[in-house]
This record gives C-alpha cells, structure tokens and sequence, in this order.
C-alpha cells in the first residue's frame, strides 16, 4: 500500500510537470502550397517566389539554398510566420540564356523544432533573351539616334525662317512704306530725263 501511495504521487507530479513545460508544434511543418514561379532575363537576372503555408505560431528563421549542378547560384536566410505566404529569392546575377535545372533546398539551425514538407525540390527555369543586354543593340540605337539628330538639324538649317508675326497696325505702316518708297523711286525716274532734256536743249541753242 505504501508504495502504491507513493507510485500515485510521482505519477501526479509528472503529469504536473508535463502540463507546465510549453506546447510545442511537434507535428507541424512548413509546406509548399502551389507552383513555383519564376521570371528570369539576360538583362536584369530576375528571381523565384516559392508559395508557402507555415503550422507553426512562432516565427523563425530557414535557411535555403538554390545550386545549379555542384554551383550555389542563391544562398540567404528568410523568417517565416504563420501569415507568410511566400518567399521571395532575388537573384539578379543569374542571367545565363536558356533552360537550367535547380535545386532548391531548405533548412533550419534548429532541425528537429521545425521541419519542411518537401526539404527540397527540383524545377526547372528558363532565362529569356533580352535584346538591351548586347552591346551591339546599344552601338545600333546610338548610331541611329546620331542619324536622327543629323537629319533633323539639316532640316531645320535649309527651312527658312518665318516672318515674326506682326499686328495689323504693324502690317499698315509696313504697306505705307513699301508705296512711299516705290513713289520716291517714280519721281527720280521721272526727274532724270527732264534734266538731261534741259541739257541736251542748252547744247542745242549754243
């Protein structure tokens, strides 16, 4: 009887001790909820957004890593939530044209607290062509642009310029001048014959 009595009382205590100690999320996990998506250029890299779902209340922080065969071309840490819903994986120095096979790959500093569903996966992305990472689009848009401005400025050089625009006053005393100048112009005309007439009838009486 004694050592039942005491049997009873460890048993009470380790079920006191277990109601204490904290809840953990033993059978939670971080899962991928949907397609991976990605965008990727010969000019600007691009990146991967990983669509996520974590089970955990408690935010922490994973650890991924993106290798192309034995080559690491992303490696960062990200903090996850509960209310993350993807992870954004920037890599604008991954701008080699064509098809390329990754592995991404997650992790944690603390391995049994938090687990991934799936650790890791495999897709496959592709980096589209852009015209503006070759040099040789540069040296055609900078030719063709020298081009434009050579026309524009022979254009502009051979077009004659226009009258500035004048008020209606302004166009009168203009139109006064042109007969006054025309008027002076007939009377000399017809002064100089008359004069030369008096001479040539001076010659005549001597």
């Amino acid at each position: 009887m004694k050592y039942l009595k005491t049997a009873m009382v460890v048993a009470i205590a380790l079920a006191a001790v277990v109601m204490v100690l904290p809840m953990e999320d033993s059978d939670g996990d971080v899962r991928i909820t949907s397609g991976i998506e990605y965008k990727f250029d010969t000019l600007s890299g691009g990146s991967i957004t990983i669509p996520i779902s974590s089970s955990y209340s408690e935010t922490f922080t994973a650890h991924i890593t993106v290798t192309e065969g034995s080559k690491t071309v992303f490696e960062g840490d990200k903090e996850i939530s509960r209310d993350t819903e993807s992870i954004n994986l920037s890599m604008p120095g991954f701008k080699s044209e064509g098809y390329h096979t990754l592995e991404i790959t997650f992790s944690t500093d603390n391995p049994y607290d938090y687990t991934f569903n799936p650790e890791s996966t495999t897709i496959t992305v592709h980096v589209d062509s852009n015209v503006l990472s070759n040099w040789s689009t540069y040296l055609i848009i900078i030719i063709a642009v020298i081009a434009i401005v050579v026309v524009v400025y022979l254009k502009m050089r051979d077009t004659p310029k226009d009258k500035p625009t004048m008020t209606f006053e302004e166009l009168e005393e203009e139109r006064k001048a042109k007969m006054a100048a025309k008027s002076d112009k007939r009377s000399q005309k017809s002064e100089a014959p008359s004069t030369e007439r008096k001479k040539y009838t001076g010659r005549k009486k001597e």
